[in-house]
């Protein structure tokens, strides 16, 4: 699916796009733009710690991911069961749903986290040493609680041979994403830049759904909810989706 057919503004992140990972002055500029004008509007002063240096995770980002992979595999341990009791071909992700993923991943990730990687860092004063080793005790036992979600989470993926969860976790780590560019590829992206409507996520167009179509779907999910005890689901819910059936 092309998210094309969504304004940007309506995306609940800062969405821009990218031959490689690596950041661009202009998008960098943009989002610190947008940033300030964030914190101005909530009457707030920041520092703005940026480092030059090539990505190096805190405990931040592996939580991220932690959270994210979390969402990943229970989509599709859902759309599985659901394509198993339709009979139908299971719904495949795209752009939308990996924003709303993240979007979800990261408010997923505590304070308690964020907290204890800046302590790591040894950037911020350490404070009362035992209230820090407290704090480190519980984010220590907060990982290992989000890894036996996951690693669940994955036990009920449909496959015989299943990877453990700290390989899944770090699957990518191998990706190049923080290497230097050629000129030609620099010259090439500014001038992807200079022309949006060059822009092209390799996606499939969205299918628009008949009203026929519409209409046999909400059937099916009625009896569905009507005859399954696996998904819960309360009876005003169901309500809804009848009246809404008779429209």
């Amino acid at each position: 699916m092309n998210i094309k057919w969504k304004k940007k503004e309506e995306l609940p992140v800062n969405y821009y796009w990218n031959s490689t990972a690596w950041m661009q002055v202009s998008i960098w500029n943009d989002y610190l733009m947008k940033l300030d004008t964030q914190m101005r509007l909530q009457h707030r002063n920041i520092l703005l710690l940026v480092d030059n240096a090539p990505l190096c995770d805190a405990g931040i980002i592996n939580s991220f991911k932690t959270q994210y992979r979390k969402l990943l595999v229970r989509n599709r341990v859902e759309a599985y069961e659901i394509s198993q009791e339709l009979n139908k071909a299971v719904i495949p992700l795209n752009i939308y749903d990996a924003i709303n993923f993240s979007k979800d991943a990261w408010n997923a990730v505590s304070q308690q986290t964020i907290f204890h990687c800046w302590q790591h860092t040894k950037i911020l004063p350490l404070g009362d040493l035992d209230e820090t080793d407290n704090e480190i005790g519980g984010y220590d036992e907060q990982v290992v609680r989000d890894k036996l979600a996951l690693q669940d989470l994955i036990y009920e993926l449909p496959f015989n041979d299943l990877i453990d969860v700290n390989e899944f976790l770090h699957i990518d780590d191998c990706l190049k994403g923080d290497e230097g560019l050629t000129d030609d590829e620099i010259i090439s992206m500014v001038k992807s830049n200079n022309d949006e409507s060059k822009e092209n996520l390799n996606e499939e167009p969205l299918e628009i759904i008949s009203k026929k179509g519409a209409l046999e779907y909400l059937d099916e999910l009625i009896v569905f909810f009507e005859h399954s005890s696996d998904i819960p689901i309360d009876s005003n819910e169901l309500i809804m989706l009848q009246k809404l059936r008779r429209q």
